[in-house]
């Protein structure tokens, strides 16, 4: 009886949307409709504007880490990661070296680590040493199951507390990261006392997070850690292209 609801209702909508469409067009003084934006899980809207022919976008409203989880979902059974096998899960996250990367990328490995994962939370050396001074050397010690790592960033050794030069520091991870990374994740395989590495978790722009994992054959999600916003825009802007809505006419 609920799926028959369900059911109905959809069409119902449906048909109020395309109403509602065909009222707008035909509004005096009113536009006309030149694209529907309606909600991930409004797909209502997709069969309303596919009707009308007006171009469609779809806006997915949670948060950036559960539409990542829901696009790689197929992609973590395909690959064996879900169901979960009995032994304990162990990821290793390595964020983007600036405060709006870390802090998201602590609280997905904390909340890992809440769900019985052992984590390996990877820092680079420059920030590993702002994270001492910030928050006492005890801090970086880790606990039971959570442990911290570093890897070099190529940059020249300093003691600035201050963030680094973005793009000398991107074109450097990019250049001389993936050695040290691979070689980290090579050490935790062969580390007593520690379970073998079950996933890398690397930050979106942290390329050479996923070269290492595809290279030791360990699979690999990646973690966009800018807002579900930043994300959604970056998602759907080849087809923002394709369907001729941007750039903007007569701007």
């Amino acid at each position: 009886m609920k799926e028959l609801f369900i059911t109905k209702s959809i069409h119902s909508t449906t048909s109020h949307s395309l109403n509602l469409i065909n009222r707008l067009n035909s509004t005096p003084g009113v536009p006309p409709v030149a694209c529907v934006v309606s909600d991930g899980l409004m797909s209502f809207g997709i069969e309303a504007a596919k009707e009308v022919g007006v171009p469609e976008v779809q806006f997915w409203t949670a948060s950036a880490c559960s539409l990542m989880g829901y696009l790689h979902f197929r992609e973590l059974i395909k690959r064996g990661i879900f169901p979960m096998k009995e032994r304990k899960p162990h990821a290793v996250c390595v964020p983007f070296p600036a405060q709006g990367h870390v802090t998201p990328m602590m609280k997905l490995a904390q909340l890992l680590h809440s769900r019985g994962f052992f984590i390996t939370y990877v820092n680079t050396e420059f920030n590993h040493k702002r994270l001492v001074r910030s928050r006492g050397p005890e801090y970086v010690e880790g606990y039971v199951g959570f442990q911290f790592k570093t890897i070099p960033d190529g940059l020249p050794p300093s003691d600035r507390d201050a963030t680094q030069d973005p793009p000398a520091l991107c074109a450097s991870l990019r250049t001389n990261c993936l050695g040290p990374f691979r070689a980290l994740l090579t050490e935790l395989n062969s580390s007593a006392g520690t379970p073998q590495v079950s996933y890398v978790v690397s930050d979106g722009i942290m390329g050479f997070g996923r070269e290492a994992a595809e290279e030791l054959g360990i699979p690999e999600v990646q973690f966009w850690t800018a807002s579900a916003c930043g994300l959604m825009g970056y998602l759907q802007y080849p087809e923002l292209i394709e369907k001729g809505i941007v750039p903007f006419k007569g701007t």
